[in-house]
């Protein structure tokens, strides 16, 4: 099992590893709360890993949801929530480079990915949903023991939207 304090540790030396300047402007810095990520509009059992938010009054950061990747990986191995916490943190940090650039490809491909996956879960207007249709996007489903994470990444909070 692991912990609250192994999983805060874990994302700060996975940071450690990215070039500072990929850093730059992230004013808020990276967040890591216990609960879970969720928007009002997820289909039941889906989860955010990680969000970037733009704030006028705290900045850019990265939220990461402990409680999400707990519900999504439960008890899977420690090496497998490394993976998953790396994919989330980069691809939220990608989501501020773009944010930082002007663009939004991203947060767009997010969105398709968002999309795609509420088709899955929720069938297209009686379309039968192959399972093997899934979306890549960095939402995640729990629900299960070593769930299967769907790619790491959030949708924005206030500001420009980006996940």
């Amino acid at each position: 099992m692991w912990s609250l304090r192994r999983f805060r540790r874990e994302a700060s030396r996975l940071l450690d590893e990215i070039p500072a300047p990929l850093l730059e402007d992230l004013n808020g810095g990276v967040i890591v709360v216990p609960g879970v990520g969720r928007r009002p509009d997820d289909p039941p059992g889906v989860y955010l890993l990680g969000e970037y938010r733009v704030d006028p009054g705290l900045g850019r950061m990265i939220v990461l949801y402990y409680g999400s990747f707990r519900r999504v990986l439960g008890d899977a191995p420690w090496a497998r929530v490394v993976d998953e916490l790396r994919r989330t943190i980069r691809h939220e940090l990608r989501h501020h480079a773009e944010h930082r650039a002007g663009l939004a490809d991203l947060e767009m491909e997010d969105e398709w990915q968002r999309r795609r996956w509420r088709e899955h879960l929720h069938g297209d207007q009686g379309r039968a949903v192959d399972r093997r249709e899934r979306p890549g996007a960095r939402l995640a489903r729990g629900g299960s023991r070593g769930g299967r994470a769907r790619g790491g990444g959030g949708q924005a909070g206030g500001g420009p939207r980006s996940s």
